[in-house]
């Protein structure tokens, strides 16, 4: 009513999936002409237009399917080792399907942490695994690895690189970053901490 547009002529067509379900629908007005009526033409022109929304609209449902996918599986198995299972996508992932890849699983852990542990209470616990974690982590992912799972204390690491020195060298880096921790702990009046690596 405020800009004194008038429909003449309206022309529906449903947008259907490859199963023919209805998922969405294209609607044009007003055809250039004076009765603004629309011929068989157009309605032929307005289902090709429709069919190949149809598809575009399925790619995008199916993208944000992989996506919501890869996020769930996020929370069980980090991304960089999905990729490496999927080199696809995550979608290519088949049962059966068998790959042998060379890899190196680097394992670490805090020496003696049943006795470092129950001397802290839970909040200092958890500032010191995330520190701790956070200095161990960096090394890996410099040297091209990533970490599997945190057990606790532990972490194992893969390395998905044919040279099994990226987990040698990400061990190394990681007694370097200890001193650094431990550095850190010292001024605050905690007891180093030493860790072992395999």
């Amino acid at each position: 009513k405020k800009t004194g547009y008038r429909t003449k002529g309206i022309l529906c067509m449903p947008i259907r999936n490859n199963r023919g379900a209805i998922i969405g629908v294209t609607q044009v007005l007003n055809k250039k002409r004076e009765d603004g009526s629309f011929t068989r033409e157009d309605e032929n022109l307005l289902a090709a237009f429709s069919s190949i929304a149809a598809i575009s609209l399925e790619n995008s449902f199916a993208y944000e399917k992989v996506e919501r996918t890869m996020h769930t599986f996020e929370k069980f198995v980090p991304r960089r080792y999905l990729q490496s299972m999927g080199k696809d996508g995550v979608e290519s992932i088949m049962l059966g399907n068998a790959e042998e890849v060379e890899v190196t699983i680097l394992f670490c852990d805090v020496r003696s942490f049943t006795d470092l542990s129950e001397n802290m209470t839970p909040d200092e616990l958890l500032k010191f695994l995330n520190s701790y974690l956070f200095y161990m982590s960096r090394e890996i992912a410099l040297q091209g690895g990533f970490v599997d799972k945190f057990i606790g204390d532990a972490i194992m690491a893969i390395f998905d690189t044919k040279a099994s020195n990226h987990a040698v060298d990400a061990g190394i880096g990681m007694l370097k970053a200890l001193n650094k921790f431990n550095s850190g702990r010292k001024k605050d009046g905690y007891a180093p901490v030493q860790i072992g690596i395999g």
